[in-house]
C-alpha cells in the first residue's frame, strides 16, 4: 500500500505529477529516514554516552541540545515548505482540489504548532518571565506542560491523517477527489510509524525491569524517548512538505 500510495497511483487521470522525485535512489533515502535516525540516537550513547549527554538529549538543559534544536528547526522548515507549496498550489487549483489543499494547510499548523511549543513559542531562547496568571497552569509559556492532553490529541490527529487517510484512500474509497493531494507517501507513513513503535520501547524496557527507574540507562536514554519521538514526526512532517511538490493540478 505505502509503496502504490508514493509512486503516485493515488493520482488520477491528468494529475501531471513531477516524476523526479520517483527515482528509486530516493526513495530509498526517504524510506531510510526514521531508521536512519534511530540509529544514529541509539549507536551515539552505546559508544559516547558522555557527548550523548552533552550534545545530544539530556533531561537537564535539553531544550538547547541537539535533539530539541532539530526537532524545533525541521518542523520549522516543513511549515514553511507546506506554506510555500499552498500559496502555489491555490493559484492553480480546482475549486475540487482546495479541500485537498486545505487539508494539507491543517497540517501545516500543526507542523508549525510543533515547532513552537518546543521553544515554549520563543520563552527557550528569549527568556521572558512567565505571567503569574499562566504559572497556575505551566511554568512555561506553552500548553503541553498544562493540564491540556496536548500530545494526546496529537498523537490521535497524526493517526488520523498519516493512518487512516491513507488506509481508507488506498481501499478505493477516494472521495471527495480533491484529497489527493493530501494523502501522505510511504516514505512519510514509514518514518511516523518509526516514531510511534520507537516510543513503545520504552513500555517495554519498564516492563522488562521492575527497578527501571533506577537504571542507569532508563535515566540517560530511555527516559528520553518521548523527545526521540518528536524528532521522528518532525522529520516525517518535513518529509511530508517534500513530497507535496510531487503535486500538479491542470490548468
Amino acid at each position: 500500500m505505502a509503496a502504490d500510495i508514493y509512486r503516485g497511483s493515488l493520482s488520477p487521470a491528468g494529475d501531471t505529477s513531477i516524476s523526479r522525485l520517483d527515482t528509486a535512489g530516493l526513495r530509498g533515502i526517504a524510506y531510510a529516514a526514521g531508521p536512519a535516525v534511530i540509529f544514529l540516537l541509539v549507536m551515539t550513547y552505546l559508544f559516547e554516552p558522555e557527548f550523548y549527554l552533552k550534545w545530544v538529549i539530556e533531561a537537564r538543559g535539553r531544550e538547547y541540545q541537539i535533539v530539541e534544536i532539530l526537532t524545533f528547526a525541521t518542523a520549522l522548515s516543513a511549515s514553511i515548505l507546506l506554506a510555500v507549496w499552498i500559496r502555489r498550489a491555490y493559484r492553480s487549483a480546482g475549486w475540487s482540489d482546495r479541500i485537498g489543499i486545505a487539508t494539507v494547510a491543517v497540517i501545516a499548523l500543526a507542523a508549525f504548532f510543533l515547532g513552537g511549543e518546543e521553544i515554549s513559542w520563543g520563552q527557550t531562547y528569549f527568556g521572558w518571565g512567565t505571567p503569574e496568571s499562566y504559572r497556575e497552569l505551566a511554568a512555561e509559556t506553552n500548553l503541553h506542560n498544562t493540564g491540556i492532553p496536548v500530545q494526546s490529541l496529537g498523537s490521535a490527529f497524526l493517526i488520523v491523517m498519516f493512518f487512516v487517510l491513507p488506509l481508507v484512500w488506498a481501499l478505493g474509497m477516494r472521495w471527495p477527489a480533491g484529497l489527493r493531494s493530501a494523502i501522505a507517501e510511504g516514505p512519510v507513513i514509514a518514518c511516523l510509524a518509526c516514531a510511534f513503535l520507537w516510543q513503545e520501547t520504552k513500555s517495554l524496557y519498564r516492563f522488562l525491569h521492575e527497578d527501571y527507574a533506577q537504571r542507569t540507562t532508563y535515566i540517560e536514554f530511555f527516559e528520553q524517548i518521548n523527545e526521540h519521538k518528536e524528532l521522528l514526526i518532525a522529520v516525517s512532517l518535513l518529509l511530508y512538505a517534500i513530497f507535496r511538490f510531487r503535486h500538479r493540478f491542470p490548468a
